[in-house]
């Protein structure tokens, strides 16, 4: 499933398929990595209405999560932040 290990972020693979759904979902031109368009409409989705981020705050959450700075968030990435978020949540 996108070349990672789910054991390295401390998940089953029935966790890592859910976030795997998640991430699919969302990458629409199916290239395995989420550029700012895609990003944003996850994020509508998840919060249920438009996010109320202005183009420098997309920007700047993209960079957050895209820890290889090519400009996209790899499966990888995401799983990182996706992660980080749920042990922050606890």
């Amino acid at each position: 499933m996108y070349g990672f290990k789910p054991e390295a972020f401390g998940l089953t693979e029935a966790q890592a398929a859910d976030i795997a759904l998640i991430f699919a979902r969302y990458d629409t031109n199916d290239d395995g990595r989420l550029d700012l368009g895609e990003l944003r409409r996850l994020c509508d989705a998840l919060d249920g209405e438009a996010c109320p981020l202005d183009e420098g705050e997309w920007r700047a959450a993209l960079q957050l999560m895209d820890t290889n700075r090519d400009g996209v968030v790899e499966f990888q990435e995401f799983v990182a932040y996706y992660v980080r978020g749920a042990k922050g949540a606890k």
